[in-house]
């Protein structure tokens, strides 16, 4: 996976900041995203089953 410059600033910084590896932090914003999103998420599933 690969991220613009100004992405991967944001998660080297933030991660630091937070103390978290540059993993733990993208991990934890997409497990947030995915539960605001989670019903979207789950019909968007349904249609196009497993990828």
């Amino acid at each position: 996976m690969g991220f613009t410059p100004t992405n991967l600033d944001y998660i080297r910084t933030m991660a630091k900041a937070k103390g978290l590896s540059q993993t733990q932090f993208v991990n934890q914003v997409l497990d947030r995203h995915r539960e605001e999103a989670g019903e979207a998420y789950t019909k968007i599933k349904e249609l196009l089953g497993d990828l």
